[in-house]
């Protein structure tokens, strides 16, 4: 791999670190934030860890375009578009005001005529040019060594790195949607990148005419971590466990069943109390009477018995247990979703620390590879 391959694999892990081990904790901490967060509504911390990722990347894609040198079309003005005839018109004029001759008080004018030189002569050659634009000056530099399928393992780096990634960062249920959306944008920008490096079509020329396709590339490459981050972070805020929300679902319908099975119970002693004199001894007449008879049933009611289970006493003896604290008093409802939204949580809590793990074990391996590489060239 030339310089310019790994100093683009440095860059991108160092994004990674960046956007894993610094924005991962400041998300994380806008999502679970008493300060930010009123109650379970966290729309404010989604709003503001989407506002700071989008903040940090558009920072970095800026500091990192002001700061690359300019590539051969900027330096000759002319769009990526350009015919022959227009580069070679746009060289006659620069070289004229350039030349060294005419720039004696520029130290740099010596350099800066040669390198306007060397972009002509790339750019005048249309095989060249075609290369300089889809990879830049390393595909050059791969195209004069042969190096065959050099382009192609440019491309793969990228994928291979963060498809591993992107799965280790979203395992477990609780990232389910998220994966769907993070291996849907990164399959997105891989028919991208092939459509514009293979194909040739450049569907940003108009928007950015001067910059290269590697240029555009590089820059989306760059927007992936973000987008990757946000989309878990979403992902995880919105997700309902099913098996949780259905477990929630049956208990509630059970509550349901065993007050009907009581009110059954109740007006079933009722009209025995009708019947039968003195039927009042105990608790009143009326409602209220057979409500607490219908609580001294117990284990008699027939009907109860349908909706209750028998465990074993202190004593040895079965005695019968609701399968829902209903009959009790509780009301669980809210309570129990509330219960099941929380332990999701915690277990996606508890496999964090797990993918982080993941995650430095499989970068440690990366690197080594790519030190056992070095030498080896």
């Amino acid at each position: 791999m030339s310089t310019a391959g790994a100093e683009g694999s440095q860059a991108e892990a160092l994004d990674f670190v960046i956007y894993l081990f610094v924005l991962g904790p400041i998300v994380e901490f806008c999502l679970k934030s008493k300060r930010v967060n009123t109650g379970n509504d966290r729309r404010r911390g989604i709003a503001l860890a989407i506002a700071i990722l989008a903040l940090v990347a558009a920072v970095k894609v800026g500091i990192d375009l002001s700061s690359r040198e300019p590539n051969y079309f900027e330096k000759l003005e002319v769009p990526t578009t350009a015919s022959f005839t227009d580069i070679k018109r746009a060289y006659r004029t620069k070289s004229l005001e350039m030349h060294p001759d005419k720039n004696p008080e520029d130290p740099s004018a010596q350099d800066k005529f040669t390198q306007m030189r060397t972009a002509y002569e790339v750019l005048s050659d249309s095989r060249l040019r075609d290369i300089y634009n889809k990879f830049g000056t390393w595909g050059i530099e791969e195209d004069k060594t042969n190096a065959a399928g050099g382009q192609w393992a440019m491309m793969a780096v990228f994928y291979v790195i963060w498809v591993v990634v992107s799965f280790l960062l979203t395992m477990g249920k609780p990232n389910t949607q998220a994966r769907v959306w993070v291996y849907t944008g990164l399959v997105a920008l891989a028919i991208f990148e092939y459509q514009t490096r293979i194909v040739g079509a450049d569907y940003l020329a108009g928007l950015l005419p001067m910059m290269t396709t590697c240029e555009k590339i590089e820059v989306l490459h760059k927007l992936f971590p973000p987008f990757m981050h946000g989309a878990k972070m979403i992902g995880q805020v919105i997700f309902v466990d099913p098996e949780a929300y259905n477990k929630v679902l049956i208990e509630s319908l059970h509550d349901k069943v065993n007050q009907l099975a009581l009110m059954v119970r109740t007006v079933q002693l009722e009209l025995e109390g009708l019947k039968a004199s003195g039927g009042v001894a105990r608790g009143g007449g009326g409602a209220a009477g057979a409500r607490a008879r219908a609580a001294d049933a117990g284990a008699d009611a027939p009907l109860s018995d349908l909706f209750a289970t028998k465990a074993p006493s202190a004593d040895g003896e079965a005695a019968v247990k609701p399968l829902h604290p209903s009959l009790t008093g509780a009301q669980p409802g809210a309570a129990d979703a509330g219960a099941a939204a929380g332990g999701a949580q915690q277990a996606a809590q508890r496999g964090g620390s797990q993918k982080l793990t993941n995650v430095v074990y499989f970068f440690a391996i990366y690197f080594a590879f790519q030190w056992l590489v070095g030498r080896s060239d």
